[in-house]
């Protein structure tokens, strides 16, 4: 089973939309965990994980994330507002997938 994170400042916001990711990937019959951690847990845990997803009021983190997810050698990308916001689970999963077929 593949995993992805979301991650924000505290890991709360992401909540609803991880489950609604969770929902559409069960629906879809994909296997894959999504889980949602603070960005300060990062640094520690970003090998743990095969792809990350930074919410968008957390974006002044991308650069800190970004040296995690080189160190890990893990892809990490910044959801874009509207997607996150607007809860679009099904384009944020889509958005997860393509980071775990094309991780480079």
């Amino acid at each position: 089973m593949r995993k992805v994170l979301l991650m924000s400042d505290t890991g709360i916001s992401p909540q609803m939309l991880a489950q609604k990711m969770r929902d559409e990937a069960q629906a879809r019959g994909i296997d894959v965990s999504i889980e949602c951690r603070s960005v300060f847990d990062y640094r520690e845990c970003a090998a743990e994980y095969d792809a990350a997803l930074l919410a968008p009021q957390s974006r002044h983190h991308l650069r800190e994330c970004q040296q995690s997810a080189a160190a890990a050698g893990k892809p990490l990308v910044c959801i874009d507002p509207d997607m996150f916001w607007d809860l679009q689970s099904a384009a944020v999963l889509d958005l997860a997938l393509s980071l775990l077929n094309n991780p480079a």
